[in-house]
């Protein structure tokens, strides 16, 4: 075997062992030890990668407008948790943070060519479709209260509690959609039966905050998208019929629960006796004034908490159920610029690459550019959703999103590659 042919397997391989990461979200709640699987997948495609690039003595750096942000809300975690009372919470969150960055790192590494990138685009939407067929068996007996701001019965999936599948599908539909307008024939097909087994399983979450997310993300991947929307709007035909062909065969009791639900949207959070969102912000900004820099720590929202409010009401709370809220709180007006940071840094580069030469970017390139759109509407997705909810703590969802960030960064390395002149494409 030649060095280069040793090369080529050693690339196979961790590309191989990423495929496996990404296909394994269906079944990555399973536990392994004190982790689950998804977790122990994510570390071990991260461990390959990086072995096979010390081995290749290759190790292409991260861009640094999303490489020096990473790296500064990794300072920012530590600055937090010196003084976090919940140290183990803050420790096992920052594990899941440092392995989430290394993932963009190795995507960074392994994904160096169009072909690759569309790949693991193309897993990523099966399993995402895989986890809304399970979801369907998951729906019980639907009841609502309080003019349909509080349903029972709702699907579940893969997931503890309906929003997290619900940031989920709303992530991973527009990546659907765009991986069917990217491609012709049989893959647009099962990408299409994949955006329909995601939009069915978003709708029966009956998660508002998840609707709000996957509306705003389709919006955001069609604006990235104007010489797509004839075919976009055939796509959203086929859907539209889809769905109405489901809703004639859906029980009558389905129909009712989501007119209540979407009618419960404007109807206040007084028509619910149990919404205790107002008090939570109250309390956030509590804590935000405490620890304005640094925050509580990763996790510690709930330790740090004044459970008791000025009435006497004991509040039942988990997270500040809304991500500015857990970022100012627990990371501090430090870890919030970073983030702003790294967001900002991720639109410059996928400028750079793909928005800025979208009238003479043709054939595969195209494609790439147009999962790159899908990709970073999922994101807008996930943040459209943090305006009113935070389930990003699950390590399904969690590694979903990092999946996201991850591609999509990737994408600017294969736009890189295409322009590069061979000499230079290693350098990329």
């Amino acid at each position: 075997m030649t060095k280069d042919s040793g090369r080529s397997a050693l690339d196979v391989a961790a590309l191989g062992v990423m495929a496996l990461t990404v296909g394994s979200l269906p079944v990555g709640n399973v536990s392994v030890g004190p982790l689950q699987l998804i977790q122990v997948m994510t570390a071990l495609a991260v461990l390959t990668t990086l072995t096979v690039s010390v081995i290749q003595l290759r190790l292409p750096l991260l861009p640094w407008p999303v490489g020096l942000p990473l790296g500064a809300m990794g300072v920012s975690a530590a600055l937090a948790t010196s003084g976090t009372p919940v140290p183990d919470v803050s420790l096992r969150i920052n594990a899941a943070f440092a392995v989430g960055a290394l993932l963009v790192a190795a995507m960074w590494i392994v994904v160096d060519r169009a072909s690759h990138l569309m790949l693991l685009a193309r897993v990523l939407v099966v399993a995402g479709a895989v986890v809304g067929v399970m979801s369907a068996t998951s729906v019980d007996e639907l009841t609502t209260a309080a003019g349909g701001a509080i349903v029972r019965g709702r699907a579940v999936g893969v997931f503890a509690q309906p929003n997290e599948l619900g940031v989920f599908t709303a992530m991973l539909l527009p990546v659907a959609i765009a991986l069917a307008l990217a491609r012709s024939g049989r893959q647009r097909l099962v990408a299409s039966l994949g955006a329909a087994s995601l939009a069915s399983a978003l709708v029966l979450t009956l998660s508002r905050g998840a609707w709000f997310g996957a509306a705003v993300g389709v919006l955001v991947l069609l604006m990235q998208l104007p010489d797509r929307r004839r075919t976009a709007g055939t796509l959203a035909a086929g859907l539209a019929a889809m769905g109405a062909a489901a809703w004639l065969v859906a029980p009558p009791a389905l129909a009712t629960v989501v007119d209540q639900r979407i009618s419960s949207i404007s109807s206040g959070p007084s028509e619910n006796p149990y919404d205790e969102r107002s008090e939570i912000y109250a309390e956030a900004s509590r804590q935000f004034t405490d620890a304005p820099l640094t925050g509580h720590g990763p996790g510690a929202f709930t330790k740090t908490a004044h459970r008791l409010t000025q009435d006497g009401y004991d509040l039942d709370i988990v997270h500040a159920h809304s991500l500015p809220l857990v970022v100012i709180t627990e990371y501090g007006l430090i870890g919030a610029l970073c983030g702003i940071a790294l967001a900002l840094g991720l639109v410059h580069l996928l400028y750079r690459a793909w928005w800025q030469r979208r009238d003479h970017v043709t054939g595969v390139e195209r494609e790439v550019a147009i999962v790159a759109a899908g990709l970073f509407a999922g994101l807008v997705a996930v943040l459209a959703h943090g305006m009113v909810d935070y389930p990003l703590r699950n390590p399904v969802a969690g590694t979903t999103a990092w999946l996201l960030l991850a591609l999509a960064v990737a994408s600017v390395r294969c736009a890189r590659r295409t322009s590069a002149t061979p000499a230079r494409e290693d350098d990329a």
